[in-house]
């Protein structure tokens, strides 16, 4: 590949460039952010040749554009990837919704056909290139999400990328998408959130946490502005594993209460046998 052009060169961004350099995956990387700090890490990390806080500047010469930004911000981007970025450039994401970027993408790209919608299920609650690595995402699903309109030789680009990264890839329509990471990763997060908010300062648990309490909060500590904007964007999929989840509390409230000892105990080894059945099966979405 010729020239990539990395639109938001951050923890995901700055992964994208790192990894692809390391593997001589492209012969230029372009990364693009608005904060010449951010600019300057990334050529001082090696995760790009070049920089630019423009986006047409960036994406006029590219073969491949990667948006790797917050659902907003891949969206207020497009129209200028549009104009921008030569015709046969492909482009793609890692958004963490995916209809409303699609929508966005049909309007606002002039060849809506050379898009891939991606989701590389990696990542950190950390934020910032500092924290990217080359490595990120080796062994991750990476999902992406063709429309009918979708070129198929784009989408054989992005897969191959995707696999050239270490990356295990699934393909699933927008819809289905949202759907799934609804219950994979953004209902996950609000109850790590909603969690952190009920204990941590609860009478003397500071003082007494162990690594349970870590683990189990430790996505909440993610940038609230990224999340906020990724909760709205998906909340009709959101609404019914939110929904479940507030019954399963009600339903170990209620046996609590009751001092159901024999409820108690099977709704505490069914949770225990889906959990390790996560590790039986060797993913990590």
């Amino acid at each position: 590949m010729g020239t990539v052009a990395i639109i938001g060169i951050g923890l995901i961004g700055g992964s994208y460039g790192l990894a692809i350099r390391a593997r001589g995956l492209a012969e230029r990387v372009i990364g693009c952010a608005r904060r010449r700090t951010t600019l300057d890490a990334a050529l001082a990390l090696g995760a790009a040749d070049a920089v630019t806080s423009s986006v047409s500047e960036a994406c006029r010469d590219a073969d491949l554009v990667i948006l790797a930004a917050p659902p907003e911000a891949i969206v207020e981007h497009l129209p200028s990837v549009g104009d921008s970025a030569p015709e046969d450039a492909i482009v793609t994401d890692a958004g963490s919704v995916k209809r409303v970027i699609v929508d966005a993408v049909q309007q606002l790209l002039k060849c809506p056909e050379r898009f891939v919608g991606g989701h590389p299920m990696a990542g950190s609650e950390r934020s910032g290139i500092e924290h990217a690595s080359a490595d990120l995402y080796c062994g991750a699903t990476y999902l992406l999400t063709p429309t009918e309109r979708t070129a198929p030789e784009a989408l054989a680009t992005v897969s191959a990328l995707a696999e050239a990264l270490g990356a295990r890839v699934r393909v699933m329509s927008p819809d289905e998408h949202d759907q799934a990471v609804a219950a994979a990763s953004h209902v996950p997060h609000l109850a790590a959130a909603a969690l952190a908010r009920a204990v941590i300062d609860a009478p003397g648990a500071r003082e007494v946490h162990g690594p349970g309490l870590r683990d189990t909060t430790r996505v909440a500590a993610g940038d609230a502005v990224t999340w906020r904007q990724i909760l709205l964007a998906n909340a009709g999929s959101v609404e019914g594993p939110l929904r479940a989840l507030a019954d399963e509390i009600a339903t170990i409230r209620e046996a609590l209460s009751a001092k159901d000892a024999e409820s108690v105990e099977k709704w505490l080894r069914q949770a225990a046998e889906l959990r390790l059945g996560l590790d039986r099966d060797g993913g990590d979405a």
